[in-house]
């Protein structure tokens, strides 16, 4: 479960956080801007606020729950047990049970069925201050199971619950564009974290043989992040993306 806490991301304003990002640090190569926001923090230190300005630990762990992160293959193993969240919220706390489905969906749980999620590693912890918070835990079951199908037969049902298909697409696409470099590096950098941030991030011995997403990370890392603007570089290193 610590794995997937560091994973883990509240949706709140992720998607507007990681364009404004991206269409930030591509305006940053323009000198003018770059003139004007020095101008700007020179004028607020000379009106007495401080000068040396930078992000601090606490905005650095804000992003970190923000920003989606790849996650190493051998940090993804799996004991072979399922979970499965099963709920049955009244309906005059819809907004309490379309949170937990966003959370579900942001830590790797998938529906497989109308109000039952699973997912590969025990959700309790993560789930049980915002269950009693949001007031419908006592709605929500929680429960581990092991795999009724042989090893063949889960990988082809998490395949398709899990549209892994649609996400090998997605990758392939983001390797196309950046093997013919026909996008910039900011508009790549997004793409990629688009994908990665919705990935549920299973475990390698579920994933099928044709899988790409490690490529694509090993291309993000190697290809595209060395020729970002180096605002963009600094702040991934800073939030320890790579």
């Amino acid at each position: 479960a610590g794995l997937h806490q560091a994973a883990y991301s509240r949706r709140r304003s992720a998607d507007r956080v990681l364009e404004d990002a991206a269409r930030l640090f591509e305006k940053l190569r323009s000198q003018r801007l770059q003139k004007s926001l020095r101008c700007g923090l020179y004028q607020l230190a000379n009106a007495g606020y401080r000068d040396g300005w930078k992000v601090t630990d606490e905005g650095y762990r804000r992003l970190k729950e923000l920003v989606p992160k790849y996650i190493e293959p051998e940090e993804r193993q799996w004991n072979g047990d399922i979970y499965l969240v099963m709920f049955d919220i009244p309906e005059n706390l819809k907004r309490s049970r379309q949170k937990l489905r966003n959370t579900l969906s942001d830590i790797g749980f998938r529906m497989i069925q109308e109000s039952v999620w699973m997912g590969f590693f025990d959700p309790t912890d993560l789930l049980e201050d915002d269950l009693r918070i949001w007031e419908i835990d006592e709605f929500v079951l929680i429960t581990k199971a092991t795999p009724p199908l042989g090893q063949a037969g889960l990988k082809t049902f998490v395949r398709q619950a899990f549209r892994l298909d649609n996400f090998n697409l997605r990758y392939e696409a983001f390797l196309k564009n950046v093997q013919e470099q026909r996008r910039q590096p900011s508009e790549l950098a997004l793409m990629y974290l688009s994908i990665l941030k919705s990935d549920p991030k299973l475990p390698p011995s579920l994933l099928p043989a044709d899988w790409l997403g490690d490529r694509a990370f090993l291309t993000y890392r190697d290809e595209v992040i060395k020729k970002l603007p180096h605002q963009y570089g600094d702040f991934v290193s800073a939030v320890g993306l790579i």
